[in-house]
């Protein structure tokens, strides 16, 4: 027996103009779906920092990346 469908959660995270550190996340390139599309998982946080703080785990697919921020779905 199958459990109650996920939900995915979004997040975004923004970079602060000041800091010169980022968000405290790797990506590798991972594929997804039935179709395996390309996309990108968090493969690491660093903890305490600013992906940590916010919630997001190893496994974590990116889901756009913007000028000034990432989406995050977990």
């Amino acid at each position: 027996m199958s459990g109650p469908p996920s939900r995915e959660n979004k997040l975004t995270l923004y970079a602060d103009p000041g800091d010169q550190y980022g968000f405290g996340l790797r990506v590798v390139a991972a594929t997804t779906g039935e179709r395996q599309l390309p996309c990108a998982r968090v493969l690491w946080t660093c903890p305490g920092g600013p992906a940590d703080s916010a919630g997001v785990r190893v496994g974590d697919k990116v889901g756009l990346i913007y000028n000034s921020g990432l989406e995050i779905v977990h």
